[in-house]
């Protein structure tokens, strides 16, 4: 059902020197025990009424599972994929896209998982209280951080399912949002999945970032890697927008590899795009770009802006490791670029010798391993990243 309400109007700076009223109205749309399928179906389609100078903008979305159907929609599977104990898994599947402002191709397409911050690691017959799994391997601590849990943008709310995304896509004129069940792996009876969906929004609304109000034009996008094979000690671009203006607001990085070394890789920054090696260096290992320390040594953690939302496996070729966290660029730790950015992660390091002390993240592309030796010893690594950044037009913010 579809709730539209208005309030009063409020107050508030629209520029260094004006203040201008507005009048928010809220939109969006409840699903209960609908059925998601295997081709693409569209959720729910809005436009905008109000035309007053501000965006419109997706404020929350929510999923959580109900029973698989195989065969039709009133036909639950049965067997190891009967019963409310399996309700978790699949969501994670489920490929959501925002088409913004009559766009043809979806400029935002995101599995739940990824867009909270989690890693694809989980048994998808099985219902479990994680993400995450385990303390760090290099813990002395047990401590576990299972569902709820919540960041400044995104959380779980429920061992099954219960996935919620409060990020603000702004748009001008319409928004689709769509859905669709892709194939399961291992499971080819499963025809559809009975699902609870929520998206809601407002009209008229200022969105800030950084403390700064960005121009009604901003758009909202998403950079994703999906399960790319990358060698040791390559360069993998997080981001990479040749010619825009505006701010990276998150990412969720998640990797499979059999060695925690993959840990030593520096995180860089380079705006304008052009910008020369090393550009920012935003972070000295991979585990201080999330605000920890020698390998996430204290475990399991949730915080608003950063958190490491898994770790598991042997962390050996036979039986590699899994592991995932989630960075929030807003507030805290704002990142603006100009003419283009680049946000550049490694898979493990290399070392610079300068006067006899080897540091790393100073090793430029290109320098081999003799002159730049690794950092321990890091293996070839599966990826998968999301990066979220708003754009805007360079005239609308001077």
């Amino acid at each position: 059902m579809m709730l539209h309400s208005l309030v009063l109007p409020v107050l508030l700076l629209c520029s260094f020197a004006a203040v201008c009223a507005i009048t928010p109205k809220n939109f969006g749309k409840g699903l209960s025990q609908g059925h998601i399928h295997l081709e693409e179906e569209t959720f729910y389609v809005y436009n905008v009424t109000q035309h007053d100078g501000f965006s419109a903008a997706l404020t929350h979305f929510w999923i959580t599972g109900g029973t698989y159907m195989c065969g039709d929609d009133k036909t639950a599977c049965d067997g190891s994929l009967a019963g409310a104990g399996v309700w978790n898994p699949f969501v994670d599947f489920v490929v959501f896209r925002y088409y913004i402002d009559g766009e043809t191709n979806a400029s935002i397409v995101f599995s739940p998982n990824m867009a909270c911050g989690v890693g694809p690691f989980a048994n998808r017959t099985e219902s479990s209280n994680s993400p995450p799994s385990g303390p760090s391997p290099f813990s002395t601590k047990t401590n576990e951080t299972n569902a709820p849990w919540s960041s400044k943008y995104f959380g779980k709310g429920s061992a099954d399912g219960g996935w919620f995304l409060n990020v603000k896509v702004p748009f001008q004129r319409s928004i689709k949002v769509t859905y669709q069940l892709p194939p399961i792996p291992g499971h080819p009876e499963v025809t559809a999945l009975r699902a609870f969906v929520q998206v809601r929004g407002v009209e008229s609304l200022p969105i800030t970032y950084g403390g700064i109000q960005l121009p009604s034009s901003a758009r909202l996008h998403l950079q994703r890697i999906e399960a790319k094979q990358y060698q040791a000690l390559d360069w993998v671009n997080l981001l990479d927008v040749p010619k825009a203006y505006g701010a990276i607001l998150m990412n969720t990085l998640a990797v499979e590899t059999a060695s925690l070394n993959f840990m030593e890789g520096c995180v860089h920054v380079y705006s304008p795009y052009d910008a020369p090696f090393p550009g920012l260096i935003i972070a000295t290992g991979t585990e201080d770009y999330y605000n920890s320390a020698y390998y996430f040594s204290a475990g399991q953690f949730t915080f608003a802006e950063v958190g490491q939302t898994w770790v598991g496996g042997g962390w050996t070729t036979e039986n590699p490791g899994q592991w995932s966290a989630y960075r929030i660029h807003d507030e805290g730790d704002p990142q603006f670029f100009s003419d283009g950015v680049k946000l550049v992660w490694r898979v493990g390091d290399s070392q610079k010798n300068i006067d006899g002390v080897l540091y790393k993240c100073l090793a430029p592309p290109g320098c081999n391993t003799t002159t730049c030796p690794p950092a321990g010893s890091p293996t070839n690594a599966t990826v998968w990243s999301y990066t979220w950044y708003y754009t805007w037009p360079k005239v609308d913010m001077e």
